[in-house]
């Protein structure tokens, strides 16, 4: 498959799934550190005499662990789609990998730009509105989301 902005070869997609969660994986790390440093440093002894704060802390705490819970579920959808991973989709799905005039996407879960291969990528959930939009369109067709429209150059 060729990138056509480029003439390069797009990296396989084991390879953007790696990334993918080797990034998920630096993420829950950087969650766990937060963590750790908030009962380091004695968050559940601040506010003992200003209640506010306390509830403060512990709703900061709360959402750490929130956080922290929903990245390892996305990290789980990546680790089960590496079964998948040499199946090439001729129409926009979890897995795939679109290549648009607006840029490069991963189906998979959120995630920020990412590179593989000096190329930069786009983690997109089926979830997201931008997924919506190009759900089950094919290389060669276009899709709008808000005031943006979209060209599929390529979809594997």
């Amino acid at each position: 498959m060729t990138n056509v902005r480029n003439g390069m070869r797009l990296p396989p997609k084991e390879q953007l799934l790696h990334a993918c969660i080797a990034k998920q994986r630096t993420l829950i790390s950087d969650f766990n550190r937060g963590i750790q440093q908030f009962h380091d440093n004695g968050a559940a002894e601040y506010g003992e005499d200003q209640p506010g704060l306390a509830e403060e802390m512990m709703l900061r705490h709360k959402q750490l662990a929130d956080q922290l819970m929903f990245a390892g579920e996305e990290l789980k959808v990546l680790v089960d789609m590496l079964p998948r991973t040499e199946e090439r989709y001729e129409e926009v799905r979890l897995g795939s990998l679109v290549a648009t005039d607006k840029g490069l996407f991963y189906i998979s879960v959120s995630i920020e730009r990412f590179e593989v291969d000096g190329m930069s990528f786009v983690g997109i959930s089926p979830k997201s509105p931008l997924y919506g939009a190009m759900a089950g369109k094919k290389k060669g067709e276009s899709f709008t989301l808000g005031t943006e429209q979209y060209q599929i150059l390529d979809t594997y």
